[in-house]
């Protein structure tokens, strides 16, 4: 509880004579915290990726225009706000108005917890409210990543690698990821992963399975991966295509190419047949003048 200056002059006892009356004024200020993401300067959301830096800003409600005293700022390494706080800053408040906390970090992943304290000035004759307890937690990214294009046809399956990773070394996530196609999938086909879930750094073999009826033509496939409150996505095309084409099984880029190269195929087939019939007839007469000999 805070008194005005009721008279515009210093307090006293006129004040306090007044306070007395239905038209004395009071104030009970309250504090208002929000932690910052430095790279941002917008409010965190309840995570955060390692390696960012943060900081605290406090407001003052309900607190008379003129109000000072100072504001202590309290950082912990828990998301309770208990114990002994890690580190504390102290600043001035002048006019209602309170500076934010200075910066914290790099932070590692863990969880973390901000609240403030304010003093109250020289009017306040009660001890004033402390700011709620403000958690939050810091983990690590990950990175999701394919190998590439895919080609099949209508009724086949073709394959594909998915990489999950952690871009920000040494800040190496702890949580499973889960892939899954969420876009792009021609109609009629299906898709699934093996492993189907894990712990970063890993790889799943993922396989598009399509229906006799599943169009021809090129589709954007969106892999993403979710874990740890994130998530990442990765694309890459897949190519319908007619013919018997198993995608990564066949490296041509279309089956009729393969088809054309039958004849000569056949011709080397049967060329090499003849030119072994002649070797073994030739091997027998050279083993039967030896024998009469």
């Amino acid at each position: 509880m805070s008194l005005d200056l009721l008279d515009g002059a210093s307090t006293g006892a006129q004040d306090r004579a007044l306070a007395v009356i239905t038209s004395a004024i009071f104030y009970t200020p309250s504090i208002t915290t929000t932690v910052i993401n430095d790279s941002t300067g917008l409010p965190i959301v309840p995570l955060v990726i390692a390696g960012t830096s943060v900081h605290d800003n406090a407001s003052l409600s309900l607190a008379a225009i003129n109000a000072g005293g100072n504001l202590t700022y309290n950082f912990y390494t828990n998301g309770l706000c208990s114990g002994t706080p890690s580190t504390t800053q102290t600043v001035t408040v002048r006019n209602a108005v309170v500076p934010p906390s200075s910066s914290t970090g790099p932070l590692a992943a863990g969880t973390y917890s901000y609240n403030a304290t304010y003093s109250g000035d020289p009017i306040d004759f009660s001890q004033l409210p402390n700011g709620a307890c403000e958690p939050f937690s810091v983990i690590a990214d990950f990175a999701i990543h394919n190998s590439g294009s895919m080609l099949v046809s209508p009724g086949f399956s073709s394959g594909n690698t998915i990489w999950l990773d952690y871009p920000d070394y040494p800040f190496i996530p702890n949580y499973a990821i889960t892939p899954s196609c969420t876009a792009g999938l021609p109609n009629g086909a299906s898709c699934g992963f093996n492993p189907s879930t894990g712990n970063p750094p890993y790889s799943s073999s993922l396989i598009i399975t399509t229906t006799p009826t599943t169009p021809l033509g090129s589709y954007m496939i969106t892999v993403t991966g979710t874990g740890g409150g994130l998530t990442r996505t990765t694309q890459f095309t897949l190519t319908v295509v007619s013919g018997s084409v198993g995608g990564t099984v066949l490296p041509t880029a279309k089956p009729s190419l393969l088809i054309s190269l039958l004849p000569y195929a056949a011709l080397l087939f049967v060329s090499t047949a003849v030119a072994l019939a002649y070797y073994r007839r030739k091997r027998r007469a050279r083993n039967r003048v030896a024998f009469l000999l």
